[in-house]
């Protein structure tokens, strides 16, 4: 098959280029507080100085902030529901993967001291940040049941504030602000006052977003495909003397 050089100059820039779907996870990151704390999952309630209830393994107080966390874990989706029977993060994290979604890389950064946070560590009192990136546009709205409070923010804007102890119900939201590819959200939740009637319950119609990607050649793409073209050019040239 005869190929001008025009033609081998578009098939060595399709070898050099490749498409790639991306997911990017959402990280969550759960500390153990005070009942008073679990009451109001809030941003304010995480600045709190006692939010992490980090006595518990003989240590002081703190913020609940990422360097202070009792668990961190990815996750591809916002799905859980507790037992009402017992109530423990193993079963907590096996909800959400029961709901379809994956859980991996999970840390406990204070599993090995007495009194840090275990799969079997009970999930009264606690408090939970999901933060990640997701595609939203102006004017999505939003429908999250849970038990107990949340905080729903997307690029700033508060979505949904419902941070108080509850029984099982679903909040309403939307998003005003600019539409927007990879955009930052966090869910802020709490659990506090079991056994309760309903059990610990949050969802949000939310998933990491996946994205395409096109790789640009690399200097050493960019070699190969100048020597592939003189190449191509001499040839044309040798064969056009010799049919002379």
């Amino acid at each position: 098959m005869k190929m001008s050089g025009r033609s081998i100059l578009g098939a060595l820039l399709l070898w050099g280029v490749a498409t790639s779907a991306q997911a990017v996870s959402i990280t969550a990151y759960g500390w153990q507080t005070y009942e008073a704390n679990a009451q109001n999952a809030s941003p304010s309630t995480l600045a709190l100085a006692s939010c992490h209830h980090a006595a518990a393994a003989g240590f002081p107080d703190a913020p609940c902030t990422h360097a202070t966390a009792d668990i961190i874990f990815d996750t591809t989706g916002i799905d859980f529901t507790g037992n009402n029977a017992l109530e423990n993060i193993g079963g907590w994290l096996q909800s959400n993967i029961d709901a379809g979604n994956s859980i991996t890389n999970v840390q406990f950064p204070w599993g090995g001291i007495a009194g840090g946070m275990t799969y079997a560590t009970y999930l009264d009192p606690t408090i939970w940040s999901f933060e990640g990136f997701a595609d939203f546009t102006t004017g999505q709205g939003f429908s999250i049941p849970h038990d107990d409070g949340i905080t729903f923010i997307v690029n700033g804007q508060t979505v949904i504030s419902s941070a108080d102890a509850t029984n099982i119900i679903t909040s309403f939201g939307t998003y005003t602000g600019p539409s927007g590819l990879l955009l930052p959200f966090q869910l802020i939740y709490a659990n506090c006052c079991e056994p309760g009637p309903t059990p610990a319950r949050v969802a949000v119609n939310l998933l990491a977003t996946t994205r395409t990607t096109t790789a640009v050649p690399e200097p050493a793409s960019l070699l190969l495909l100048g020597t592939g073209l003189a190449s191509a050019r001499l040839f044309r040239r040798v064969r056009s003397r010799k049919s002379k």
